[in-house]
């Protein structure tokens, strides 16, 4: 990965710090809330407005260069996806065609998988230009946190009711065929550096096999493409980790996967644009007192294995 713009982050860290650490009107950044989708019920409303809104505001007729994209047949590729089989029988293509229409080509050294860390990972995505997550993406960003299906007969999409993700009597959901197969392109595009923020404190384990990134994404890493892992290990403030860098439990299997694949990695515990972010949430957190100043005042780390510069 090339040389980061040292200035723009620095700038970047220090309005983080301030804004963390200014008691006299204790302005906090607002996270931007994102109600859960509920799997059982139906096509999200206004489907098709959403997604064509931010098809024009992503500004598709120009984000993919000299190909020329209209959001009407963007639209219409999806939904045929969508409705080329029975609701729980979609082939696990079912999306290619509408996924070559729209698929990224991702900056390289910036791919950022997450697990279990959807609002930090975004946040971290949103404040500097380290982070490109599948949500950063054309594809990903049409219906995130979106959900869809076809109807009963198969003739439009079903606003009343949706199976839910099950992979022993739902295999084809409508929804959970398009990640897995978003999921393998992006995974597949990804090159030098590589990053992936996991929740240290969940006790079902920071990597789970079962989670996209660990049936989908690091599997279908191209070791001839991706130098190295970068791990990014959030921890809450409250400090209670599950497991951590040092101390692996479930990373012991990502470990694992990757030295199969012959691909290196590291882990680092709480990165400080993370504990940054955090802390601008909750300024007075005793865990944020000191943050900012100490982690000007330390030396940057080295490349070792469990530790990296976020620079």
């Amino acid at each position: 990965m090339g040389i980061r713009p040292l200035l723009k982050t620095t700038s970047v860290i220090l309005l983080i710090c301030l804004l963390a650490q200014s008691a006299a009107d204790k302005m906090k950044l607002e996270r931007f809330k994102r109600d859960a989708v509920s799997y059982e019920s139906g096509t999200t409303q206004n489907f098709e407005d959403i997604f064509k809104g931010r098809c024009y505001e992503y500004g598709c007729l120009s984000c993919h260069g000299e190909t020329q994209l209209d959001c009407q047949e963007v639209y219409e590729a999806f939904v045929e996806s969508v409705l080329s089989a029975p609701t729980c029988s979609l082939e696990d293509d079912a999306y290619t065609d509408f996924i070559q229409m729209v698929a990224p080509n991702l900056p390289a050294g910036m791919t950022t998988f997450w697990s279990g860390t959807y609002e930090i990972a975004h946040d971290m995505s949103a404040t500097t230009d380290l982070y490109y997550t599948m949500e950063d993406t054309f594809m990903g960003y049409l219906v995130n946190s979106l959900n869809w299906c076809g109807n009963d007969d198969n003739s439009d999409l079903g606003y009343d009711e949706c199976p839910a993700w099950d992979y022993d009597d739902c295999y084809g959901q409508a929804t959970s065929v398009f990640w897995n197969e978003a999921s393998a392109v992006m995974a597949r595009q990804a090159k030098g550096e590589v990053f992936v923020i996991l929740n240290g404190d969940t006790t079902e384990g920071a990597f789970r096999e079962s989670s996209f990134f660990g049936r989908v994404e690091a599997p279908n890493l191209n070791p001839n493409q991706v130098d190295v892992v970068n791990v990014l290990l959030i921890h809450d403030l409250v400090n209670n980790p599950h497991e951590t860098c040092d101390d692996p439990k479930s990373l012991q299997n990502l470990w694992a996967l990757l030295k199969d694949l012959g691909i290196p990695y590291t882990c680092e515990d709480n990165p400080a644009n993370a504990r940054f972010l955090q802390c601008s949430q909750d300024p007075d957190n005793p865990e944020c007192s000191t943050t900012c100043e100490n982690e000007f005042r330390k030396p940057k780390p080295g490349r070792g294995r469990f530790n990296r510069p976020f620079y």
